[in-house]
């Protein structure tokens, strides 16, 4: 892992959130992180900016960086998307959990109301015949 530190779990919690939100927001100007667009809040480098050149970043990164800072942007973003593949893992892995939970749970009330079927009707039939002798 090199230069990479691990990021406390409530870090980690308000990550997965944010990007959550950021990925289910229908519209990005609601969404609590978003990105302002206006030249006056944005970089040419800032990579999470909706107006990201990766062309002009890689030609501002290789001019105004040596050799050693390549490498160690490198370690850096090579560790983020590590990051993001597991967070995007495990967001699936959740998800997947869930929809077989729910499903499992589907398969459970289609057996209770096939066996309350019978039971209606038997309480049906009690009642009409209880009925019947009032």
């Amino acid at each position: 892992m090199g230069t990479h530190e691990m990021m406390p779990l409530d870090d980690k919690a308000k990550r997965m959130r944010e990007l959550l939100s950021s990925f289910y927001s229908p519209d990005p100007s609601n969404s609590p992180n978003s990105y302002n667009t206006s030249s006056k809040y944005t970089s040419i480098d800032d990579i999470n900016s909706i107006s990201f050149d990766p062309d002009q970043y890689m030609n501002i990164l290789a001019h105004k960086s040596n050799l050693e800072g390549l490498l160690q942007k490198h370690v850096q973003m090579a560790a983020e998307i590590k990051n993001l593949d597991t967070d995007l893992q495990m967001l699936v892995y959740e998800n997947y959990n869930k929809f077989i939970c729910a499903t499992d749970t589907i398969k459970r009330m289609k057996s209770n109301i096939l066996g309350m079927e019978g039971n209606m009707e038997n309480l049906l039939e009690k009642v009409s015949v209880a009925l019947t002798y009032s």
